[in-house]
C-alpha cells in the first residue's frame, strides 16, 4: 500500500481531503508536523521517512538544523527518504493583510520565518499612536471612527513578495491564484489557515504532478470542507480598503480589546 508523509503545518489537511477522492488505491497516510516537532526538539520519526513513496513537504530553512529540508544540512530530515520516493513541495501559505491587526501565532515563526511572532502582528500603527503621545481612550477612539491608518497596501505587497520568494522552490505555486482572487473570493480564516478553494487549487497541481487527469473545480466546495479552527473577525477597516466583492459581516469592537494589549503590554 502506498505509503504519503507529509511533512507541514495543519495544511496538510485541505491537500490530502482533495488527494483521497482522486487517487484510485487506498493509501496510508502520515503527518509530521513540523511545527511541534522543532520547537519540542523530538525525535525525527526516521522509519516512518524511510517507509514514504511519497513525501509532500513545506521547505524549512538549514537554521533548523536536522529538521531542515536543506541538503546542505547533514542528516536533515529528508536525507532518510528512499531514493525511490517522489517528493513534492508546497509553500508555507501566509497572508497577513486582511485584518487590521492579527494576534501572536509562534507557528509563524517556527516554520514561516516570520520575525516576532510573540507580538501582534501590525502592532505598530497603535504602538505610534502611542509614542506619540496619545492616550488610550485617544486610541480608542480614532478606531472607534475609522481614522487609524493600517498600512494594507504595504502589508500586502510584502506577503506577496514573501510568498513569491518561497514558492520559488517549490513545486506548487500559489500567489497567482491569490493575487487574482483576493478581493472576489474568501481566501483564508486566518493568516495561514486557507479557504478550501486554495486548498483544491494546490490539490489539483500535486494531482498534476503525479500524472493524474482528475481535476476539481475551485469554487464548488464550502469554504471550510476540512474544519480548520479558527476565524479572525473582518472590520469595516478591512472592506473598505479591500471592497470585498463576497459577503462579510464586520465585527470591529472584537479588536478593541487587542488595542488595549499592545497599548498596554508592549514599551516603545
Amino acid at each position: 500500500m502506498l505509503n504519503i508523509v507529509y511533512y507541514s503545518n495543519c495544511q496538510y489537511a485541505g491537500i490530502n481531503y482533495f488527494l483521497q477522492d482522486a487517487i484510485p488505491n487506498k493509501y496510508n497516510t502520515f503527518h509530521l508536523e513540523n511545527y511541534s516537532l522543532i520547537k519540542e526538539k523530538k525525535p525525527i520519526p526516521v522509519d516512518t521517512i524511510k517507509r514514504a513513496d511519497l513525501f509532500i513537504y513545506q521547505p524549512i530553512d538549514k537554521i533548523h538544523g536536522i529538521y531542515s529540508t536543506d541538503n546542505s544540512v547533514e542528516n536533515n530530515i529528508m536525507s532518510y527518504l528512499s531514493p525511490n520516493c517522489k517528493v513534492i513541495s508546497f509553500p508555507y501559505i501566509y497572508n497577513s493583510a486582511l485584518w487590521c491587526l492579527i494576534p501572536p501565532a509562534n507557528i509563524d515563526g517556527y516554520v514561516g520565518g516570520f520575525s516576532n511572532m510573540d507580538k501582534y502582528v501590525n502592532r505598530e500603527p497603535i504602538e505610534k499612536l502611542k509614542s506619540q503621545g496619545y492616550s488610550l481612550n485617544d486610541v480608542i477612539a480614532m478606531y472607534s471612527k475609522g481614522e487609524i491608518d493600517f498600512d494594507y497596501e504595504n502589508r500586502f505587497d510584502n506577503s506577496v513578495k514573501i510568498l513569491k520568494e518561497k514558492e520559488s522552490i517549490c513545486d506548487v505555486k500559489v500567489i497567482d491564484f491569490i493575487v487574482k482572487h483576493i478581493r472576489s473570493r474568501k481566501l483564508f480564516f486566518t493568516q495561514n489557515h486557507p479557504t478550501t478553494c486554495v486548498f483544491v487549487h494546490i490539490a489539483n497541481q500535486v494531482l498534476s504532478i503525479l500524472g493524474h487527469n482528475n481535476k476539481y473545480d475551485e469554487f464548488a466546495y464550502p469554504d471550510n470542507v476540512i474544519k480548520l479552527p479558527g476565524e479572525w473577525p473582518t472590520t469595516t477597516y478591512d472592506a473598505k480598503y479591500w471592497k470585498f466583492e463576497y459577503q462579510i459581516h464586520p465585527q470591529d469592537t472584537w479588536y478593541i480589546p487587542h488595542i488595549i494589549k499592545i497599548y498596554q503590554n508592549y514599551i516603545v
